[in-house]
């Protein structure tokens, strides 16, 4: 009855019928009507719970919700919520208790590829996401989909997101608690930007290899990236941006060829990820995440990865997975 399937769940023989639970048409709409107020409802606030672990008890004398978080209470309230779309308002008398295995659960959406969603959509995408007791959204971003103040030209015939939507949207998520991360490639991936004439320099490759990598020895490259993030960060209240690093193909290759030989791949990568650390925690108090596939064999090098960084696996399997690994 109540996804994820929670840790502990018994149902006993018995019903208790809540008597001024307002319909709701969504998750949220529940826990709003509920927080308003609900005689059938006891609340016991317990300090040692962790962050989303919650407890519910419905019996003769109706609901106890045990938490230790505003975010315990509002899995808890989600999942009572579901178990009235199952039940109605006749609940089974049970006991569930339930904690998440997984810190952070993150949904992504790409949305540098095709049209971009309207705003209506992806906060419908949030709803969905709320019932599942996801805390993560992530805007994925590599090409002109953000009018970023010193690009604004950039965006013309283009289907892109403002600046104030994606601040509705951070506000919308922010209510269900659910983190609203910006995913903005800085190193691979970059193939659009770096087709701009006035850009093309920054680039890694040639004329029969079309750079998709940004170049990272070039002091240029910092200040464009400083510039995207100038535009894009302050709209969302997230404590992290996800920075990319996948994929970049042209590490080691062309203009990064003669100091890869004499430093290393990994040394140029991990000097790119601290100074991409300083821009997004330096200026904006951002901490990153990144694809962790580049770094994915090189142990002797985990130790330069910035503190508080967290690597993600992209699974290269038929369904990608966003797995959190902490440095």
């Amino acid at each position: 009855m109540i996804f994820p399937k929670p840790k502990h769940e018994i149902y006993y023989e018995g019903t208790y019928k809540l008597t001024n639970t307002k319909k709701a048409k969504d998750v949220f709409g529940f826990y709003l009507a509920v927080e308003e107020g609900n005689s059938d409802i006891t609340y016991l606030e317990n300090k040692m719970l962790e962050k989303e672990e919650y407890g519910i008890f419905v019996g003769e004398k109706g609901v106890i919700i045990t938490f230790g978080t505003k975010e315990g209470r509002f899995r808890a309230i989600t999942s009572l919520y579901q178990l009235v779309k199952k039940q109605g308002e006749e609940l089974i008398f049970c006991e569930i208790s339930d904690c998440p295995d997984i810190e952070r659960r993150g949904f992504m959406i790409n949305i540098s590829s095709g049209r971009v969603y309207k705003l209506e959509m992806l906060k419908k995408i949030v709803d969905y996401m709320t019932e599942l007791k996801y805390n993560e959204l992530q805007l994925y971003m590599d090409a002109f989909c953000f009018p970023y103040k010193d690009y604004m030209d950039y965006v013309k015939g283009h289907s892109y997101i403002t600046a104030e939507e994606v601040m509705e949207l951070d506000a919308y998520c922010k209510e269900r608690f659910i983190d609203l991360v910006p995913n903005q490639n800085c190193f691979g991936h970059m193939q659009a930007w770096l087709a701009k004439k006035e850009l093309a320099h920054l680039g890694v490759g040639n004329e029969e290899y079309p750079p998709t990598t940004i170049n990272p020895l070039m002091p240029e490259t910092y200040e464009f990236i400083g510039k995207l993030f100038d535009s894009l960060l302050p709209c969302f209240s997230s404590g992290f941006v996800h920075v990319g690093m996948d994929e970049a193909k042209g590490l080691g290759r062309f203009q990064l060829k003669e100091y890869c030989d004499k430093y290393g791949r990994d040394t140029l990568f991990m000097e790119h990820l601290q100074k991409l650390w300083e821009l997004a925690y330096k200026k904006h108090n951002k901490n990153i995440m990144f694809w962790a596939d580049m770094v994915w064999d090189w142990e002797h090098m985990y130790h330069k990865i910035p503190q508080n960084a967290i690597a993600v696996e992209w699974g290269y399997q038929e369904v990608q997975s966003m797995v959190y690994c902490g440095f």
